[in-house]
């Protein structure tokens, strides 16, 4: 069903106007522009809030997530703070707070973050897969696995929480695994570009030089900008010399073939023009 938008900030207004001691509704027409993406007018709204109850959660918290929106992580975490005084077992709040660490490459803070949420919910799907992800781009990558795991028992078909596994087990050289993951994410996204490309390359770790192959050719047909991607990856090196491998990287897609230079003759005899009905 498709939101009303305009209709749901006249409403806000107009209730504001009949009591205007009640700053909800100001909050309610900010969050609603954080949903346009118009952190803008969002930030107006929670300022002047904040302005007559600077001590409000739902105002704290929600500002936060706008600053957080616009890529201001530092002013974010110090409203996250804030509301975090006045609701400290938020998980909401420690999630995000968490989240904005990890933007900032702070990743020991956010996985304190992430753990804060643990001790609260030890069941938390974002949170689980959350300090998984930290703790991979950490390095730590055998301990994310069973955090990827715990997190897909609750949210089995999360594509996100697959890829991020694959990776990991690939890191690892857990390559059988990896692909099992890829393959889930496949079963339900066959065209899944960038899964299908991460399969390639671990197949190939395998040893499986044309199954790699046929995948990338797969990879090239969906999107030929995959050429250029593939050509600069390390890894298919060993492949230079490969006739099949070759064919994928020279061979001309439809749009490699136009010639954008040629000069325009004129329509052919065989194309029609449409005339519009009057």
């Amino acid at each position: 069903m498709q939101s009303n938008y305009p209709l749901a900030l006249a409403c806000f207004d107009k209730a504001f106007e009949l009591e205007p001691e009640n700053l909800d509704p100001v909050i309610q027409k900010g969050m609603v522009f954080s949903q346009q993406r118009n952190h803008k007018e969002a930030l107006e709204c929670f300022n002047f809030v904040l302005d007559k109850d600077s001590e409000n959660f739902s105002c704290l918290y929600n500002k936060g997530l706008s600053l957080l929106a616009i890529g201001q992580y530092e002013k974010a975490l110090s409203l996250f703070d804030k509301a975090l005084k006045i609701e400290p077992y938020n998980v909401e709040v420690l999630l995000n707070k968490g989240k904005a660490f990890a933007i900032l490459g702070q990743y020991e803070k956010s996985l304190s973050s992430f753990d804060a949420v643990l001790d609260i919910d030890p069941e938390n799907s974002s949170a689980l897969s959350n300090k998984a992800l930290s703790l991979v781009t950490i390095g730590n990558n055998e301990k994310s696995i069973p955090l990827f795991d715990k997190a897909l028992i609750h949210d089995p078909a999360n594509i996100v929480i697959l890829q991020n596994k694959g990776m990991a087990l690939h890191s690892v050289c857990r390559y059988e695994e990896a692909i099992s993951c890829y393959d889930q994410i496949l079963s339900i996204d066959k065209d899944n570009t960038e899964v299908l490309y991460r399969k390639a390359k671990t197949v190939l770790m395998q040893g499986n030089i044309l199954d790699s192959i046929g995948i990338l050719r797969r990879v090239v047909e969906i999107e030929p900008i995959y050429k250029e991607i593939i050509q600069k990856e390390l890894l298919f090196d060993r492949l230079k010399d490969n006739p099949n491998f070759k064919g994928i990287i020279q061979n001309k897609t439809e749009f490699d073939s136009i010639d954008d230079e040629k000069p325009f003759n004129g329509f052919s005899k065989q194309t029609k023009i449409i005339q519009s009905k009057s």
